[in-house]
Parts: structure tokens; sequence; C-alpha cells
């Protein structure tokens, strides 16, 4: 699938000092190791690593080989070439060339160096949202089993030093995977709400949806940047004109507005709980 990229080189640079710190980590490599291997001194490396300086493209291709993850050259490459850029945009870039399915990697890295979001779902439950078991499960049906290993890499909830909203549709959890949402994920749902910094929100099925919030979105921010995230069944889309950025978090707002309050979506979200384990019970004892 062709994903349609365009994101600022500020926030190119830190999805590169994500998986180059990443990789390091899951080699078990020193940063002086690296610099030997460059001829350069361990502060270069640390300085590459933090997205303080960027790597020459010949650099980049021995760190990645070095690391043991010459594969991800290509993609790497790419984003590379954002970050110097003035323009920073690149699109209609391949998966099989070497970028990540559905840009995995990408949104995960701009989760892990986000500040705040905002996020609305309207498809599925969000990755920082889900039980490692629903995970598993949601990722085997919608068969995400090609997305990069750094998918195990995504920050948790309170990992974040700002606001962290999401708006959850209804019917995602009235049908999800296939199925209506295991109890015990519902449950989490609702104790992630309790945590500081963060809110959910329900949006009832009686609320409409404008044409800009059918698929779900997120909005990422830094002090330095701002990246709106959009995706459907067809692509994934990055922008980063404020223009667009600012449409995206108007309608957020009106929908977060239009949601069930914290406390009214907790309730809901338990009524749903006791619901689905009632469910299950009984499908338990039909298959028994």
């Amino acid at each position: 699938m062709a994903e349609v990229i365009d994101i600022c080189p500020v926030a190119a640079r830190k999805f590169l000092s994500f998986e180059l710190g990443m990789w390091c980590a899951r080699a078990g490599a020193r940063h002086v190791d690296i610099g030997s291997r460059l001829g350069v001194t361990r502060a270069s490396v640390s300085q590459m690593m933090a997205g303080k300086n960027l790597p020459s493209r010949a650099a980049l291709e021995l760190i990645l080989s070095f690391l043991g993850a010459s594969h991800r050259t290509s993609a790497l490459s790419t984003v590379l070439d954002i970050a110097r850029s003035g323009t920073g945009a690149a699109r209609d870039h391949v998966s099989t060339a070497g970028w990540v399915v559905r840009d995995g990697a990408l949104s995960l890295a701009l989760e892990s160096r986000a500040s705040s979001m905002d996020v609305l779902d309207t498809a599925n439950i969000a990755p920082l949202l889900r039980l490692p078991s629903y995970d598993r499960r949601f990722r085997a049906v919608n068969d995400l089993s090609g997305l990069s290993p750094c998918e195990s890499w995504r920050p948790t909830i309170g990992e974040f030093g700002d606001r962290v909203r999401w708006i959850v549709a209804e019917s995602v959890l009235d049908d999800s995977v296939g199925a209506p949402v295991p109890a015990e994920q519902l449950h989490h749902l609702v104790q992630a709400s309790l945590l500081p910094d963060v809110s959910v929100r329900l949006l009832p099925n009686s609320a409409a949806l404008p044409g800009r919030a059918r698929a779900s979105f997120c909005v990422f921010r830094s002090p330095d940047w701002t990246v709106a995230y959009q995706e459907n069944d067809v692509e994934s889309r990055y922008f980063t004109d404020p223009a667009l950025t600012g449409k995206y978090e108007h309608t957020f707002d009106a929908l977060f507005t239009a949601a069930l309050d914290e406390q009214r979506s907790r309730d809901r979200i338990t009524d749903l709980t006791a619901s689905h384990a009632r469910d299950g019970a009984l499908r338990d004892e039909v298959t028994v």
C-alpha cells in the first residue's frame, strides 16, 4: 500500500532518533562501539542518537549495518532526507520499498516524542489503550504482522508529560475486531481514564460525525511542532500545515464537547463491561 507522507523536518528528526535508539538498545550496542566503527567520538554518536545532529547517508548505512538493521536503510534514508530538507515532504513512498506497513513506526515515534495528544477512535481502540491480549487479537484479525518490531516499544499511558485526550466512538466498543470488546479490556479503559492528565470520553452512537471525523485521527503536539495524522482503509496521511492541523484540532474540540463527560463515560463503559461479561459467560456455557 502506498503511504502518503507529509511531515516536517523536525518530526522526521524525532522519528530517526527514535528508531536509531531502538535498534541500538536491541543490539545492546554502546555509543563508544558505534563511534569506533564510524571513526568518531562517543559524544558525536550520542548527539546523533538524541537527534541533535544528523548522520550522513554513509554513516547511517554503517550504523544500521552495525546494529543488524540493514533492512531499514531504504526507509530511514528517506526520513533522513526529509530531516535535512527545507520543505520536508516525501509522497507516495511505497511500503514494499522499505517503509513501515501502515506507518506504524512513524506514528509510534510521534507518540513517544509528543508532549500531548488528542485521539479520535472511530474504528478500533487506539494502541496505547489496548491490553496486550487484546492487541494480539487485533493484530491477528487485521493481519498487522508486518508492522515494524518497534511496535512493542510503544509508550504506555502515563509517560506523557502533558494532556492526553481520547474520544472513543461507542460503536467501537460494541463491535471491534469482529466481536464485542472483552470485559477485561473495557475495565482497562475505565482504569486508564482515572490516570492523571488522561481524559477518555465516549461518543454516543446518536452523535453525528462530520466528514473529517469519519475516520480515526490523532493530533500530536510538542513545543516545536504539531502533526495531525489520519488513517482509513486506503491510505494514511500526516499534516503539518497549521491551516490543516487547526481544522483537526477544531473538529476534535467540538466532538470532545459533544461526547459524554469523563464520569458519564466511565459509567457507560462500566455498564458495557458487565454486559459483555455476561455475554462471555453465556458463550462459555454454550461452548461447554
